[in-house]
């Protein structure tokens, strides 16, 4: 970390506006963060983010499914049960921040003209328009069936026709996750 600005009033403890220098370190950072947040090395870290990103342009679902289980998997019982109205937006935070945290250059809740994207993650000439679903009731396929539909019917890939496009479904149900991959 770099000292951006430092404050100081008289009689006070000086105020530190902190900033990440480079890219490098603002990926070990959060790669570490990372590692922290869910137990694993930040070693561990960066080679399950390159894995996760060649399961989604390889549109391998199973090994990209049981990457999310494994991260999932990490958050201590005692954590996950503190949050007793799990809805989707608790799921659409965990995963936006494991994808930040993982180094990806991720944004959420894009507007385009017929809706709002949950989340696009970019990479080089790769754009991948992610929706994401919650439900206690309806099952993981279902749930992925409808972010697949309405990534279709909103259009939410034309703004990036002029790129290579991967729709993601991710579908959460309790501690249960699941994905689906389709290129355009």
């Amino acid at each position: 970390m770099t000292i951006k600005e430092k404050k100081a009033e008289l009689d006070e403890l000086p105020v530190y506006n902190l900033a990440i220098p480079n890219k490098e370190v603002d990926e070990s950072f959060y790669a570490y963060l990372l590692g922290a947040y869910t137990n694993k090395t930040a070693g561990t870290v960066q080679p399950l983010s390159k894995k996760m990103l060649n399961y989604i342009f390889k549109s391998d679902e199973v090994n990209l499914r049981k990457s999310l289980e494994s991260l999932l998997a990490n958050i201590p019982y005692s954590l996950h049960q503190k949050i007793e109205d799990k809805n989707e937006a608790y799921y659409h935070i965990l995963f936006l921040s494991w994808m930040k945290l993982m180094g990806f250059d991720i944004q959420g809740e894009i507007q385009t003209f017929k809706g709002r994207i949950d989340a696009i993650l970019k990479q080089n000439d790769e754009v991948v328009i992610i929706e994401i679903k919650y439900s206690a009731n309806k099952s993981i396929d279902k749930l992925l069936n409808e972010a697949i539909n309405q990534i279709k019917e909103k259009e939410y890939y034309k703004p990036y026709q002029d790129k290579n496009i991967t729709l993601l479904a991710i579908a959460f149900r309790e501690k249960e996750v699941g994905c689906k991959i389709k290129q355009i």
